[in-house]
């Protein structure tokens, strides 16, 4: 016996992949994942003021280069093996979660290397964005010691 199925997905949020076989970083990279969210605009991740988004965005490896420096800018001197988290915390409670997560770090035998704001333009966003904007901070860790791998 078949059966037949309509299955019309109207929800789905739009997902591309941009990559280049071996591996190799470039920019040129970045640029066409950027022009493939440009054409995802039409799936309706933006609010009515043409402004607030849904937060679309790129995941790529870690640019260790570049958070080394950043680190550094801001008093975090990196070990050879790092984890930098992204975090966007509640206005009005940026302490608490600070010490929420450093907390968890040290349950869990991370060391929490420090804190760096992340720079942002609030200028460009809608008003509703901006009336919910989160403060945007990254954390460091690192394991308690070297032969931690795959922590």
């Amino acid at each position: 016996m078949s059966h037949t199925h309509n299955l019309v997905d109207h929800d789905a949020c739009g997902v591309g992949f941009v990559t280049r076989l071996g591996g190799e970083a470039s920019h040129e990279i970045v640029e066409r994942a950027l022009e493939a969210l440009v054409r995802l605009e039409h799936r309706g991740g933006v609010d009515a003021d043409g402004r607030s988004g849904d937060g679309a965005g790129l995941l790529t490896a870690i640019p260790d280069a570049f958070f080394r420096k950043r680190a550094a800018d801001a008093g975090i001197d990196l070990p050879e093996i790092f984890a930098v988290g992204m975090l966007f915390l509640p206005r009005g409670s940026e302490d608490t979660a600070r010490e929420s997560i450093h907390s968890a770090a040290a349950r869990n035998g991370i060391n929490h290397l420090g804190w760096r704001v992340v720079p942002t333009d609030a200028r460009i966003l809608g008003p509703r964005a901006q009336a919910t904007l989160p403060a945007i901070e990254q954390c460091f860790f690192a394991p308690q010691s070297k032969s931690t791998a795959d922590w």
